[in-house]
């Protein structure tokens, strides 16, 4: 996997919510990612906001469990994004086929991984 794309902040005013414009935005930014060459899609979601988890679950992205390391295995081995220790849990979508989310336990806790599917 090359390329990671992070969306860092995606709003609509208020008044404007509910419309589908979210939507229609995070479609954009993933089709121009894509066509960019990027593999996979990730956001910070706040602890405790699960209407946007539930938004973005809608989307096609895995939400990690809080404190779930995301692991993206890439051409030169493991290299871990985030755990979510900084009060945020992490939204991902795979962008290009091939490209598959697995949740792997071990021991006590779990982790998703990124990877190409073999």
């Amino acid at each position: 996997m090359q390329s990671l794309i992070e969306i860092e902040l995606l709003a609509v005013a208020e008044p404007h919510r509910r419309r589908g414009i979210a939507t229609a935005l995070l479609a954009t930014a993933e089709e121009s990612a894509r066509n960019a060459g990027g593999h996979l899609a990730f956001a910070k979601v706040r602890i405790g906001a699960f209407t946007t988890m539930h938004w973005y679950r809608k989307c096609g992205y895995t939400v990690a469990a809080q404190s779930e390391p995301v692991v993206f295995r890439t051409r030169w081995g493991l290299e871990s994004r985030d755990d979510g220790s900084d009060g945020y849990q992490l939204a991902v979508k795979a962008l290009q086929p091939g490209i598959v989310l697995r949740r792997r336990m071990e021991r006590d806790s779990s982790m998703l991984i990124a990877e190409h599917d073999a």
